[in-house]
């Protein structure tokens, strides 16, 4: 295998002329997508990936500066998406890893035939703070789109720019749920207690009791981080903003969440869905919850499913 192929641990599993390709999103690792694959290889090629810093890839390879930003991330999908010569994909992403794949869109549209964005958000969310602890300034750091620190190819520069943002999820006409104030205090607990404290707030996360099956697998991997390379992941995650770049994304997304997500409340997908460049659909299902196609399989699946198989109607 490739090294990228390697360092990702990609896989590719089914057969069928269209490749599905699945990000999974922080604290968890290609694994989270157990009870999707099944229904997926008989009729599609399937390609998953684990995010560079997943506790099941190689923490020498995580590059501080390269992930500090989306850039790194949407980089890395492209260059996988090179290596196993996929021209065409739909692509299912969850949160943070979401919102990369629309930035790698946005310089690559020829290469997603659509998104399907579970629990995204655009702007900077906390519940990084709760799983990933570490003392982080809340003034500044680096958020999305630098300047052209990336290049793919020759002929596709992704520009980053660096500002230094307030951290604050609420934002003029933006509700992402919480205030600065929520932030200051979940962080000032994460300081004492990193490990407490996450186990605590991992029901709050998945929405599930702690003796769930769901429950004891999201623990397990988001544990197997590396708490360094945990900490730098919630600083992206503390403040990437990709609301300024929305209506650059042509390609058609599909907008999954649920009824009860405290970190990405109903209101963040209705503006995605206003602020997106191309068409969209928005389908909230009735879940509770971060992660639904880990804690709520059975509701959750057959919506992915049909947002798989089906397009957006003109």
């Amino acid at each position: 295998m490739s090294t990228v192929g390697a360092a990702h641990n990609v896989r590719v599993l089914g057969s069928g002329e269209t490749t599905v390709v699945l990000g999974h999103g922080y604290g968890t690792e290609q694994s989270v997508w157990k009870h999707l694959v099944p229904h997926l290889v008989d009729q599609y090629k399937v390609l998953l990936y684990d995010n560079m810093g997943a506790g099941s890839t190689n923490p020498d390879y995580y590059d501080f500066e390269r992930y500090s930003t989306l850039e790194g991330y949407a980089y890395d999908l492209l260059a996988i998406l090179e290596e196993f010569n996929v021209q065409k994909c739909i692509f299912v992403g969850h949160s943070l890893t979401a919102m990369a794949a629309t930035a790698a869109s946005i310089f690559r549209p020829d290469l997603f035939h659509k998104l399907i964005m579970i629990s995204a958000s655009p702007r900077s969310f906390p519940w990084g703070w709760v799983l990933g602890g570490g003392s982080l300034d809340s003034g500044g750091g680096l958020s999305l789109f630098n300047h052209c620190s990336m290049r793919y190819h020759n002929d596709c520069f992704l520009y980053l720019r660096r500002s230094r943002v307030v951290g604050l999820v609420n934002s003029g006409d933006y509700f992402g749920g919480f205030e600065q104030k929520d932030l200051d205090q979940v962080r000032v607990g994460m300081e004492s207690n990193r490990r407490s404290l996450a186990m605590g707030m991992a029901p709050l996360v998945l929405g599930c009791d702690m003796d769930s099956e769901a429950m004891q697998e999201f623990c397990r991997t988001l544990f197997n981080i590396r708490p360094d390379i945990a900490q730098s992941i919630v600083h992206l995650i503390h403040t990437f903003d990709m609301r300024p770049f929305l209506s650059q994304v042509t390609v058609p997304c599909h907008i999954i969440q649920s009824s009860k997500d405290v970190f990405v409340p109903q209101s963040v997908g209705e503006y995605l869905h206003k602020n997106l460049g191309g068409k969209s659909i928005v389908e909230v299902i009735s879940t509770e919850g971060h992660l639904p196609h880990l804690s709520a399989p059975e509701v959750t699946i057959p919506v992915l499913l049909r947002h798989i198989h089906h397009d957006i109607a003109d």
